[in-house]
């Protein structure tokens, strides 16, 4: 997994692995794409996806050093 952080460090980082970005940004609900089938971000498949997302959510904790993520 490849984690991306916005410039000018604002609170948004990405988790990428394979097809998959998650989107973490404080304050906002999280958002998980899958870009084989979405690269234009438009749809939110995180409620059906929970397993990805919580591996995701996972490695963003393992590579950040944290116990819990920015937002919800």
């Amino acid at each position: 997994a490849m984690l991306q952080q916005t410039a000018g460090g604002a609170d948004v980082f990405a988790v990428r692995e394979g097809p998959w970005k998650l989107i973490i940004e404080k304050g906002q609900p999280r958002e998980l794409y899958n870009l084989q089938q979405d690269l234009k971000e438009s749809r939110n498949v995180l409620a059906g996806e929970a397993a990805v997302a919580g591996r995701l959510i996972a490695e963003y904790k393992r590579i950040r050093g944290e116990q819990t993520p920015p937002s919800r």
